[in-house]
């Protein structure tokens, strides 16, 4: 079973007054990034999580909208509400009628006991360092995040109950050219099918989105890092690792 996410709405997700933008990550060392990651996480409510399940005979998506965030409340940049505002998030309606956010976890966790009784849980994302502390985050009852990585790397274990790999990171590493980018040219790159669904030009369709990144994992799996089924890569989150 693969479980996966690479929302829009997460990796733009608020950041919190005076601290860099999720872009310049990649220019600190890796504690630095935890560190600005986790201030983040800590603080700012998910606004909406995405998952395939790629182990079914018949692949499908979900796009769950979560009703914890609250614009007039909760600290925020106006810009990263914005953008998300313009690809058809409607923060109103997610209010009155999203999941909340430990309601949501309840049922996750149910849905991973049931998952880990029936066999190995593969999680994959496509740039997946936001989706992966959310999901952690709410598994764990809302609570901060450890304070360093090597604990959350243990404790996403713990909760997650199954290998984590970051399809972004993968391809990245394999040092082909054109497998460098954003998820539409990765996918183009390694001819992945995209999910057959209209797509609006606002809407941010993070289920078809986390729907590609499940293709790419398994294309990078079976036809690139087939040496070793991409083994090596396992717990390494882009954006977290060089």
């Amino acid at each position: 079973m693969a479980v996966d996410g690479s929302s829009t709405a997460i990796q733009w997700v608020l950041r919190s007054d005076g601290v860099k933008r999720q872009a310049d990550m990649v220019e600190l060392p890796p504690p630095e990034r935890y560190a600005l990651l986790k201030a983040n996480v800590d603080e700012l409510p998910v606004v909406a999580l995405d998952s395939s399940d790629g182990g079914r005979p018949f692949e499908v998506a979900w796009e769950v909208t979560l009703s914890d965030f609250d614009a007039r409340r909760d600290r925020h940049a106006p810009e990263s509400v914005a953008f998300l505002r313009s690809r058809g998030v409607d923060f109103d309606q997610s209010r009155a009628r999203g999941v909340a956010s430990a309601a949501f976890a309840a049922k996750l966790a149910a849905v991973l006991s049931s998952a880990r009784q029936r066999g190995e849980l593969t999680w994959a994302a496509f740039g997946g360092a936001y989706y992966f502390a959310y999901v952690v985050k709410m598994l764990a009852g809302g609570r901060p995040l450890p304070g360093t990585w090597h604990e959350f790397a243990a404790q996403a274990r713990a909760l997650l109950g199954g290998r984590v790999f970051d399809a972004k990171y993968m391809a990245e590493l394999c040092e082909r050219a054109d497998l460098c980018g954003g998820l539409r040219r990765v996918a183009a790159s390694l001819s992945v099918p995209r999910k057959n669904s209209p797509e609006p030009a606002a809407a941010c369709l993070a289920g078809r989105k986390s729907h590609s990144a499940c293709r790419i994992y398994t294309a990078m799996r079976r036809r690139i890092l087939y040496r070793d089924g991409g083994a090596s890569h396992q717990g390494l989150i882009d954006g977290l690792h060089h």
